[in-house]
């Protein structure tokens, strides 16, 4: 299998995967490794989905760092016996930097032996720091040449409009924008302590309004103005997204009851819109949350002999460390799904919203 190690941007990424799959890349070569590093979240779960993660393939699965043991790798990986049982299968490993070093020696002692990962086998490992830090398997796998790599670049604040160009033309919002409201979204992000995610939720609001009916917007295709795009987005919610988002992500009973208490004495109460635009800020930020350890390969405080990249972590992502310890993956799910779940009430406009509101905080009020 050719070796490639490759640091591209996600545009370019998404060139590089646009109409292809895993499995025509490999075919039925053996040592189908494939990796992707990337420390931005967002950025990572969109690359994921340009691979075709639960999208593309019927035998997929998913499996956690912590579920490879030396016996996972031989029966997964290695075993003779499973081309004469399964086809041809995708295996995402998620924060595989959390791969110990004895699991990282198995695997790499195996394929220095002449060992190769069976035909029947696509192994994708996911990693949330960037490509040159540490030595773990992801450092092994380079130095061995094995695998096909991509290192997610993060793009800077000078290169926002070509992040904006790729988000328009990716598909996924049913409206365009004139040069000039291009440029306001791009000076309304600028200086933001996450300009990448600020961009993409306001490009998310504004699909949400575009594409409601009652907002009189042809239902594809949509170029809006610079007066347009200001009027859509329209005055500050009353909602403070990041305080309450800082309560909730504190992952305690106490601090959950405040969050909805707040929420349901906001006046004037928000809109359909304004909610659906919070919760799918909530499902960001718990994202987030749940993959911390991305963060963890910057330093709050440059050091003189850095190990790591040094970059200083903002103020938001030292909250995201600070909190991210305190959940689990149980927790992360459930909060996901329940805010995805009136995400969509908020959609249909359905008035139970608000009665869901208050019977949580009445339900933590309760315990």
């Amino acid at each position: 299998m050719p070796f490639e190690q490759l640091a591209l941007y996600p545009w370019d990424f998404a060139h590089r995967m646009s109409g292809t799959s895993l499995v025509d890349i490999f075919g039925s070569e053996p040592n189908a490794i494939m990796t992707i590093s990337c420390p931005d979240a967002l950025l990572h779960r969109q690359a994921l989905e340009y691979m075709g993660v639960g999208t593309i393939f019927e035998d997929y699965r998913i499996v956690g760092a912590s579920d490879i043991t030396a016996l996972w790798v031989d029966e997964n990986l290695f075993s003779e016996y499973l081309p004469m049982f399964t086809s041809r299968e995708v295996i995402l490993v998620q924060d595989s930097e959390l791969i110990g070093k004895e699991i990282t020696k198995h695997l790499i002692t195996k394929l220095k032996l002449g060992k190769v990962v069976n035909t029947c086998t696509i192994l994708l490992l996911s990693f949330s720091v960037p490509s040159g830090v540490g030595g773990g398997l992801l450092g092994q796998l380079l130095k061995e040449k094995v695998g096909i790599h991509f290192n997610l670049q993060v793009p800077s604040f000078w290169q926002l409009d070509s992040l904006l160009e790729y988000w328009l033309s990716s598909g996924k919002f049913s409206f365009r924008l004139s040069a000039e409201g291009k440029k306001f979204l791009i000076r309304e992000v600028n200086g933001s302590d996450s300009p990448i995610y600020d961009l993409n939720f306001a490009l998310q609001n504004l699909e949400l309004i575009v594409s409601s009916t009652a907002n009189g917007y042809a239902s594809n295709g949509a170029i809006l103005s610079l007066d347009e795009v200001r009027a859509t987005l329209g005055p500050a919610s009353n909602i403070d997204k990041f305080y309450l988002a800082k309560i909730y992500a504190e992952n305690d009973p106490i601090k959950h009851r405040e969050f909805f208490m707040l929420l349901n004495r906001l006046s004037p109460s928000p809109s359909f819109d304004e909610l659906r635009s919070f919760f799918i800020f909530m499902q960001n930020h718990l994202l987030k949350v749940a993959g911390y350890r991305r963060y963890l390969g910057k330093k709050v405080e440059p050091t003189k002999t850095p190990k790591m990249p040094t970059a200083k972590l903002n103020m938001y992502e030292q909250e995201i460390v600070r909190v991210g310890p305190r959940w689990n993956e149980d927790a992360i799910a459930q909060s996901l799904k329940m805010f995805g779940e009136w995400e969509l009430a908020s959609k249909r406009r359905d008035p139970w919203v608000y009665s869901l509101l208050k019977q949580k905080e009445l339900q933590l009020s309760e315990n």
